[in-house]
């Protein structure tokens, strides 16, 4: 079986230094104009975390004298024909990723806040000196309507405070965006992953770019000092590629 790491656009066997998964050497199957990069490998990979890096590393070894499409960690094809014919039957569509990703690279933005954000749960806590008075029915009666009425009260201002929390959200997020994207050739967001992660993002950045938006980052973790936000990279292109 082939296990397979990455598809590129250069035959180039890589360095033999460098080592797939579980220490198996490296070969390259071209068919199509394009290349795979893969190992021999008798049986399917546990995914462990030791081989799931190691799976990164040959990913991210071969960014520096190619371009590449980074293939799911476990990949397999039955034999050589199997990965020429998976060359062949995409190679439309991988010839058109390796062009959007050619001298570009993949940077990971997290923006967490330093406040507090969580919501406080639990229904009101009931009067239980008024529940003594009267008559028990009365009571039950009454207490049963103050716990509804305060519940759905409670409820209402919480659907109150997410709408402005996200609003909020959303405007502080475009402000940082604003700033980051005329860096970018293309992103994703997901905004509001937690009550403390405002954002998790990914940017496409030209590699001469990089230096600017990283600069970029920095400037506007000095603007928002309630805010912590981590750029790693760079990454292949996971978020941009089919």
């Amino acid at each position: 079986m082939f296990y397979l790491y990455a598809i590129t656009d250069t035959t180039a066997v890589p360095p033999p230094m460098l080592m797939g998964i579980s220490g198996l050497p490296l070969a390259v199957v071209a068919s199509a104009g394009l290349a795979a990069v893969v190992s021999q490998i008798e049986a399917t990979p546990t995914p462990t975390e030791e081989l799931l890096w190691q799976h990164e590393h040959v990913v991210e070894a071969l960014m520096d004298s190619r371009t590449v499409l980074p293939v799911r960690f476990g990949t397999l094809l039955h034999d050589r024909a199997a990965v020429e014919r998976t060359l062949h039957e995409g190679q439309a569509r991988f010839q058109a990723d390796l062009a959007k990703l050619r001298g570009r690279v993949e940077l990971a933005l997290r923006v967490l806040t330093t406040e507090d954000r969580r919501p406080e749960t639990g229904e009101p806590e009931l009067n239980t000196e008024t529940q003594r008075r009267g008559d028990a029915e009365g009571t039950q009666h009454a207490v049963r309507s103050s716990s509804g009425t305060a519940y759905m009260l409670a409820r209402l201002e919480e659907e109150r405070r997410q709408r402005a929390e996200r609003e909020a959200a959303e405007t502080l997020v475009a402000a940082l965006h604003a700033r980051l994207e005329p860096l970018a050739v293309e992103w994703r967001h997901k905004l509001l992953a937690s009550p403390q992660l405002l954002l998790t993002a990914a940017y496409l950045v030209e590699r001469d770019k990089l230096p600017a938006f990283q600069a970029a980052v920095a400037e506007l973790s000095q603007q928002h000092p309630n805010l912590k936000l981590l750029c790693t990279g760079p990454w292949p292109g996971y978020h941009f590629v089919g």
